[in-house]
């Protein structure tokens, strides 16, 4: 999927009478105060957001490589804020949700190496307050997460990783027919688990009702079929296919693909913007595996989180 053909998900919102209709039926779903004033007030807002994401995108995809983690942070800043508008009709009521909730460690000037930096989750801000408004999850204050840990959530990395490191990160799940896939066994031996235990784990995610092995494959069915915005385990890319990562979670921390990559553009945009030096050698000197990882991730971002939230609006529409 392009980038045009993200944006065009975005369409009607660019009528505020239909931003109105749309939160009025979400605040409705979910049983909130007053869903008429509400979505007229916010119906401007839900409009703005969306439009000021996609000129910060717009600029991203001209601008060079070394100022677009900045562009890229602030545009799914805003895409972020029109999906917290659609469960949270105050936002933002209170000052401290528009602090970024994250902070990134000083550089080292020797041997630093961006899959090995990491960000600390705090107890206050837009990140904690996007995790526990759409995602329903459990304070996170102090949580710390690796880039390299991130980076191997995303499934259009697969490939990446495996030519640089030997090591992939995904294995896909073949669509057999409607609501089966069948994946490879080799899936046990890369998370250490028997196939008992591993239909057990499935479950435990994403309400697997069988599992079944035959031709060094193992045969899943989906009870519901898992959702590319909110899966914490199952992993899709932008054309629809389904993903299972090959190694356990690493960190003590399980996120869905939105906070992922916010994790990771507010420490590029923080690098950006404050460590000018190392970014500049990374660019210039290119003595790393760093710049193949940051680019590509660039590359998959501005198109994926577009491609996220856009299903995550049409998904409340219905």
């Amino acid at each position: 999927m392009n980038g045009s053909r993200c944006w065009s998900r975005f369409h009607p919102y660019q009528s505020v009478s239909f931003c109105q209709s749309f939160l009025k039926q979400c605040y409705g779903k979910k049983k909130l105060a007053e869903p008429m004033t509400n979505s007229y007030k916010n119906g401007y807002p839900l409009c703005y957001y969306l439009e000021h994401a996609k000129q910060y995108y717009s600029q991203a995809d001209c601008a060079p490589d070394e100022i677009k983690p900045v562009l890229l942070f602030y545009g799914m800043v805003q895409l972020f804020k029109a999906c917290l508008l659609t469960v949270d009709p105050d936002y933002p009521e209170k000052t401290h949700v528009l602090a970024h909730g994250v902070s990134s460690r000083k550089r080292k000037k020797q041997s630093y190496g961006f899959l090995d930096d990491s960000v600390k989750i705090q107890k206050l801000g837009l990140f904690p307050h996007i995790a526990e408004q759409l995602f329903h999850m459990k304070p996170l204050e102090g949580q710390k997460v690796t880039m390299g840990a991130l980076l191997k959530k995303i499934p259009e990395l697969h490939s990446l990783f495996e030519r640089l490191t030997d090591a992939g990160t995904h294995r896909r799940l073949n669509p057999a027919s409607d609501g089966t896939y069948a994946i490879s066994s080799l899936i046990l031996d890369d998370l250490h688990v028997t196939g008992r235990r591993f239909g057990q784990f499935l479950k435990s995610y994403g309400g697997f009702i069988q599992e079944n092995k035959a031709h060094d494959q193992i045969v899943v069915t989906f009870k519901d079929e898992p959702d590319p915005f909110y899966s914490p385990f199952f992993h899709f890319d932008v054309t629809g296919d389904l993903y299972l990562p090959r190694q356990k979670e690493c960190e003590d921390l399980t996120l869905t693909e939105p906070l992922v990559h916010y994790l990771i553009l507010y420490n590029l945009s923080m690098i950006s913007r404050y460590e000018t030096e190392w970014w500049y050698d990374l660019h210039f000197q290119r003595v790393s595996t760093d710049l193949s990882f940051i680019k590509s991730f660039l590359e998959v971002t501005s198109i994926k989180v577009p491609y996220l939230v856009g299903h995550y609006l049409q998904t409340m529409e219905r």
